[in-house]
């Protein structure tokens, strides 16, 4: 992409913004009102990107470049929050230096490197760059810094994972496995007492947990639980 496009679109979202001669409906949203649109948008990515032409991704991509430029103008009107799209483009490249330097920084001459496709030592390298992130933010603990807002089955796998880094995970699948049947059995057995109040909350935590463990067997096997629902 050349830089004209890019600042094409800038001015063009500044203009759409704009209080003089701008769109009077898009001027009076506000972060908060346009947070469930880009949810939208990014669920029709995911339709796109999974069975869609090449015009319907590039169409839905640019639905979302949208949302990133419109959070960028609607920042500048809260006090000490304001920001641009070069802060963002900064930001991602500093990311990517940090996160990746087996790739772009003094690792990636180290013939011992991660570099060689390592997907294990590539795996392991990353979860502790993300803790040393996290740590920097003053984020204490493995599961600080999880989104909650984020769909149910995801937010449990992303748990999971987590957890698993610090090593509380299990190495033989057969036991993920007889977790998942174990909670199954306790649920069955609330079955006939169904009536009382009390048993109904402890059934909603027992097929939560059935739920998670279902997730965890699901997480074992490499595949995204959201996808395998969908």
């Amino acid at each position: 992409m050349n830089d004209s496009a890019w600042q094409l679109l800038s001015r063009r979202m500044a203009q759409l913004l704009n209080i003089d001669n701008g769109c009077a409906w898009s001027r009076a949203r506000s972060i908060e009102d346009i947070l469930p649109y880009t949810l939208e948008e990014v669920y029709e990515l995911l339709d796109a990107m999974e069975s869609g032409t090449r015009q319907q991704q590039i169409d839905e991509l640019g639905d979302l470049l949208f949302h990133v430029f419109y959070y960028t103008e609607l920042s500048s009107r809260k006090p000490g929050l304001s920001y641009d799209i070069e802060d963002i483009v900064n930001h991602l490249n500093e990311k990517l230096l940090r996160r990746y330097p087996h790739v772009f920084g003094p690792l990636a001459a180290n013939e011992n490197s991660c570099v060689d496709n390592n997907l294990a030592e590539i795996k392991q390298h990353w979860w502790s760059i993300k803790a040393k992130e996290r740590a920097n933010q003053q984020l204490s603990g493995i599961l600080s810094g999880v989104a909650h807002s984020l769909p149910s089955l995801i937010l449990a796998q992303k748990l999971q994972q987590r957890a698993a880094f610090v090593g509380f995970d299990w190495d033989n699948i057969d036991d993920v496995k007889n977790v998942l049947l174990s909670e199954i059995e306790e649920l069955m057995e609330h079955r006939n007492n169904l009536e009382k109040d009390n048993i109904k909350n402890n059934i909603k935590e027992e097929c939560g947990d059935v739920l998670f463990a279902a997730v965890n067997l699901v997480r074992h096997f490499n595949v995204h639980p959201e996808q395998a629902l969908s």
